[in-house]
């Protein structure tokens, strides 16, 4: 890293001089934080894995601070499913209602913390008959899988009943509105099938076999099963709650050393950068500027949120700024996590012609200009190499000018600058995008899911937006995945995010263009006792994953008239547009397979830089047209596993269904703006009623589960689809 070291700032103190882009972003509490480590707590003292939970407090009052009714409930409630590593951390595995034995040993040692028990950790291997036990007990039969993820979902306690806000209300559902969801499931399941069915075909068509299969234990959980004693009179007694059947005092590992913590290079961690490149001479220099990194479990409901900020106010509380170009404009890039806002070690900065008071003969391009900008994340995980997830904020230069190493002042065009405010310095509108980001290895349920269903600022509602995102996936994977035998589950950190690129409209307005952006997702799969799977389990969980994408969006209504309404259709849209239209599949493998397609350089360079990886790539063999732009997409398969991920010719997700067009004012109405685009984008769960539909729902009905899973898929779409009607007539946005 050049520059100064990174700053770290409370919000508080970052929101007095960040300004307007700032303030819209990062201003306003988080949406569901939790509560800070007491100092010098037992739970401090252990690791950060075991943060404070008011629900783990408050589960073990419930449970009389009885050590075997501890066991117990870990034992008996609290599903085992098989991934490596501490990923969910004793909170995540609560809310999920599953984990592997590391994560059932944090929830069990966090309980018995609550309880003032004693207690260490053991880990070891276990032989084939535990393991072949482990791996039984995770295949459960259909019945067993919805009323568990409804459990989850809904946070049912000890006694069965929901833990929702109380606030909530819970109506009852009339015919009409579950004939809806009836045709909506009916809808999702039709484009699951038959998705999953044109990737099948497509490879054997090509000759290539279609790979993957169920998840198996990992060599970590074998080799280095965890789990936790207790100090129980004057003996430490084991206590394994992830083996069926367990009692207090069995053992079913060869325990080495005992532990005060388990080890952290057993816990998933992620890390955020970012990375400017910028002009020196006739080359380019790349420089990492802001760097966080953060263990997964400690993500779960937070909020990390990317913005550039212009620096002139950090420098009014001491924050040292690196000296820049001597630019027009320059920013500072800053990113919030939780309550903690970090800034960046330098700035990046502009000059350039443009904008209406600039004097189009001045061309420019100052050395140490900022060509690019990227938010790289990067998944660091016990049983896998490092993968690494780069969006650009803005790139001037071009993915294949980069790799042609053409001279950046032949190609790249001096930054075109906009005053928005009179009398500040202008902004280079591209530097404005902003990421709001989550990071999930589990399921968030129970009051968690109230709060952020439920958000009470500007930033709450952008998080709802992406929660949604997640809450599709988990319903779509019971109602739509289970039926056909396929049981998905995270066991890798997820990244989503709500993305708004800024962008100059007509008539000197500025235009704000909402993404859901799939960062990276991994699932594993379970098969279901009592059902034979239809599909290829790997891949049918990769396309689900794009699935709750498309009900989020209500990017279902597969009409070319609908689906080209988007200037960035979702990569299935992008198939069914070619399908209609006749254009047909290639399968492609191996670098160079892309050169004779009729697509644009940088699509075609993302497309390689896949190739080159080892992906096998399905894709339309033509762009289809979007307005007057061309464009395409195309799913990836990984050749031995079978993850399956989608990825559109920009890198991003699908957009919003329209751009939003806001005139340029005064320094209020910038503000206003800002507002406005959070405030659009925001999935109208309340207006759809979604969690009081899915309690009302599960206190009413009597067909179990699958209904009131039904209902929480059909909410979401139906969310989606009339949010914008509901946005106009209320003018909650106004």
């Amino acid at each position: 890293m050049s520059g100064v070291d990174t700053w770290f700032l409370d919000r508080r103190t970052f929101l007095k001089v960040a300004g307007t882009t700032g303030a819209a972003v990062l201003g306003g509490s988080a949406v569901a934080l939790g509560a800070s480590r007491p100092s010098g707590s037992r739970t401090a003292a252990v690791g950060d894995a075991l943060v404070a939970d008011p629900a783990i407090d408050a589960l073990a009052g419930a449970l009389d601070y009885d050590t075997a009714a501890v066991f117990r409930f870990v034992s008996g409630e609290i599903r085992y499913e098989p991934y490596a590593g501490i990923l969910r951390g004793a909170s995540g595995t609560l809310l999920a209602r599953a984990g592997n034995s590391a994560d059932q040993a944090m929830l069990l040692a966090a309980l018995l913390d609550a309880s003032l028990v004693s207690y260490r950790f053991a880990m070891g291997p276990i032989d084939s008959a535990t393991a072949a036990a482990l791996m039984s007990s995770a295949v459960v039969d259909r019945a067993t899988a919805n009323e568990a993820t409804l459990a989850a979902l809904l946070g049912l306690g000890p006694g069965g009943r929901p833990v929702v806000p109380t606030s909530t209300a819970v109506p009852g559902r009339d015919p009409d509105s579950v004939s809806r969801d009836d045709a909506f499931v009916s809808l999702a399941r039709d484009q699951l099938v038959g998705t999953v069915s044109l990737l099948v075909s497509s490879l054997e068509d090509a000759g290539l076999a279609v790979p993957g299969s169920f998840t198996s234990l990992p060599v970590s959980e074998r080799q280095e099963h965890a789990w936790v004693q207790a100090s129980l009179g004057t003996d430490w007694v084991d206590l394994d709650p992830s083996t069926p059947g367990a009692t207090i005092g069995d053992s079913f590992g060869i325990a080495s050393s005992p532990l005060d913590e388990l080890p952290a290079d057993h816990r998933h961690r992620v890390e955020f950068r970012v990375v400017a490149e910028t002009l020196v001479g006739d080359a380019t220099r790349t420089d990492t500027i802001l760097t966080v990194k953060r263990d997964v479990y400690a993500l779960a409901g937070q909020t990390i949120a990317f913005v550039n900020v212009q620096p002139d106010g950090l420098k009014g509380i001491g924050v040292q700024i690196a000296a820049g170009p001597q630019g027009r404009t320059s920013y500072q890039p800053c990113l919030a996590v939780g309550d903690d806002v970090v800034v960046g070690s330098q700035p990046i900065g502009f000059g350039g012609t443009g904008g209406p008071l600039d004097d189009p003969s001045t061309t420019l391009l100052l050395d140490g200009e900022a060509l690019a900008q990227w938010v790289e994340v990067t998944m660091l995980s016990p049983d896998r190499d490092p993968v690494i997830v780069r969006r650009a904020v803005f790139d001037r230069l071009g993915p294949a000018a980069r790799a042609a190493r053409s001279d950046p002042r032949s190609v790249v065009q001096p930054a075109d600058l906009v005053d928005l405010v009179d009398g500040e310095r202008p902004d280079f509108l591209p530097a404005m995008t902003t990421h709001v980001l989550t990071v999930n290895g589990g399921v968030v349920g129970g009051e968690s899911l109230g709060r952020l269903l439920t958000p009470t600022d500007d930033l709450g509602r952008m998080v709802a937006a992406v929660h949604a995102f997640h809450l599709a996936r988990e319903t779509a994977a019971q109602v739509l995945a289970v039926p056909l035998g396929v049981r998905p589950f995270l066991d890798a950190p997820n990244v989503t995010s709500l993305t708004t690129v800024v962008e100059a409209g007509q008539d000197a307005g500025i235009v704000l263009r909402p993404i859901l952006d799939i960062w990276h997702r991994s699932y594993a799969v379970l098969p279901l006792a009592d059902a034979a799977a239809g599909l290829p389990p790997a891949i049918t969980a990769g396309v689900l994953g794009h699935l709750a994408e498309r009900i989020v969006f209500g990017d279902l209504d597969t009409s070319p008239q609908r689906l080209l309404s988007t200037r960035t259709p979702s990569v299935g849209a992008v198939f069914d547009v070619a399908s209609a239209q006749g254009i047909g599949i290639r399968v492609l493998s191996g670098a160079g397979a892309s050169s004779r397609l009729p697509i644009g350089s940088d699509a075609q360079a993302r497309l390689e830089a896949a190739l080159a990886e080892g992906w096998i790539a399905i894709v339309p063999e033509r762009p289809i047209l979007v307005g007057e732009d061309e464009r395409t997409g195309w799913w990836l398969v990984d050749r031995m596993t079978g993850r399956t991920v989608d990825e559109m010719d920009d890198g991003r997700g699908a957009e919003l269904g329209e751009d939003i067009v806001i005139k340029i004012g005064a320094f209020e109405a910038r503000i206003s703006f800002h507002r406005l685009g959070w405030c659009v984008f925001a999935i109208a769960l309340l207006d759809a009623g979604l969690l009081d539909v899915a309690v009302g729902a599960y206190a009413a009905s009597e067909g179990g589960a699958l209904g009131v899973l039904g209902g929480l898929l059909g909410g979401v779409g139906g969310g989606a689809a009339s949010f914008a009607g509901f946005m106009l007539a209320t003018g909650a946005c106004g």
